[in-house]
């Protein structure tokens, strides 16, 4: 299994691309993690200012500069799923 590039708990700006609609840009926390069988992975991202929830790819997101990563803790794909 690959490692995920970020973390549940980590704050990220979402990039949103040409048919994202209405999503808000700001600044988003990673509250799930999801690895596809291609092997890239989803992340659920929700925004601080106004709880907005969103699922996003690795491609679309980046950490926020500045902001500290968490303190590495449990595997985050094993211990909190993504639920539909």
């Amino acid at each position: 299994m690959i490692p995920a590039l970020l973390v549940i708990g980590e704050n990220v700006e979402f990039e949103p691309q040409r048919f994202d609609g209405n999503a808000p840009t700001g600044v988003f926390v990673v509250v799930g993690i999801r690895q596809r069988e291609s092997g890239t992975f989803e992340y659920r991202v929700r925004h601080l200012a106004d709880g907005y929830d969103l699922i996003a790819r690795g491609s679309e997101i980046r950490r926020v500069p500045g902001i500290p990563s968490p303190a590495p803790g449990p595997d985050p794909i094993r211990h909190a799923p993504l639920r539909h």
